[in-house]
């Protein structure tokens, strides 16, 4: 399986991380994909590059062979048919892909995986705000770029992207790596088949989400998308379970990528590091959290905080 690194540039703090800005600026967005300020933050250090870190992603979404070579007792024959995006395939599903193909890797080949300060990689669904940022093209492309509707196609959306109709993917999934990459290398990540995340859906409220959580988060669209509603903000709730059966949801137009991850709490030197950083912010920021603490001290004592 072929990874590609995104690069998340911050400062050289523990607690640093790269501000971004996600979703749709247009009202259009509503609650499922109105913009909202989010951090990216990679847990490898980038070589060669002062404070700038960096994790993994699924160079192309996990194919049949794949999914079958990690699930079942026997590797399959490789095959054309193999190269299509494993598809049908639950939430659940997907998750247990992660915990096999991580059991393996770490049995097998630990000393092939990247290194968080000495802890090797764990193997997971992308959060929202890893997809998302990867899919704009992270730190390899312009801001202005960035933020448009979807990552730079030169050449036109069919280059680029599976999507409705006879003149693209022709209502069908099909083969991974056949078009070309975003500016980050990622083969697919709009159109072809929906990708899973990590965290259950959540609405957007102006500026942030929404407190509920709700189902499955289906990122991107797929091929049976319209050309022109391909967008990177595009993310859509799945219920993670069928009414009619009660079985964990599975859709054709529906697979995964992976990431490459790592705790956050990799050593106690890592921790220390962390708590001197918080610390640091605290005291910077000192007057605005004395401030919200008499507010919320008169608050619960029923006066003006004023």
């Amino acid at each position: 399986m072929a990874f590609r690194a995104v690069e998340t540039p911050a400062g050289p703090g523990a607690l640093d991380d790269r501000p971004v800005t996600l979703g749709t600026t247009d009202p259009a967005g509503g609650v499922a994909e109105f913009a909202r300020r989010e951090a990216v933050s990679g847990p490898f250090s980038a070589e060669g590059q002062d404070g700038s870190s960096r994790y993994w992603i699924g160079k192309y979404e996990v194919t049949r062979d794949q999914y079958a070579a990690v699930m079942e007792p026997r590797c399959p024959t490789p095959s054309a048919a193999g190269r299509a995006p494993a598809a049908s395939l639950s939430w659940f599903d997907a998750v247990a892909f992660t915990q096999r193909y991580t059991t393996w890797l770490l049995r097998n080949a630990a000393a092939r995986l990247p290194q968080a300060d000495g802890t090797p990689a764990f193997v997971r669904l992308p959060t929202e705000e890893e997809w998302e940022y990867a899919a704009r093209g992270g730190a390899a492309v312009a801001e202005l770029d960035f933020l448009a509707r979807t990552f730079p196609m030169p050449d036109g959306t069919s280059r680029y992207a599976w999507f409705q109709g006879p003149r693209s993917a022709a209502s069908r999934a099909q083969p991974i790596g056949m078009l070309e990459p975003n500016p980050l290398g990622l083969h697919d990540i709009l159109g072809n088949v929906g990708e899973l995340v990590l965290e259950p859906f959540r609405a957007v409220r102006v500026g942030r989400m929404h407190g509920q959580a709700g189902g499955v988060v289906v990122k991107g669209g797929d091929f049976r998308t319209p050309e022109a509603a391909l967008r990177s903000s595009l993310r859509i709730e799945v219920p993670p379970y069928d009414a009619t059966d009660g079985q964990p949801t599975r859709l054709p137009s529906v697979g995964f990528r992976v990431v490459l991850a790592a705790p956050v709490s990799t050593s106690l030197r890592r921790v220390e590091a962390l708590n001197r950083a918080f610390e640091a912010e605290s005291r910077a920021t000192g007057t605005e959290a004395e401030n919200a603490r008499r507010q919320i001290a008169a608050l619960r004592e029923g006066a003006d905080p004023r």
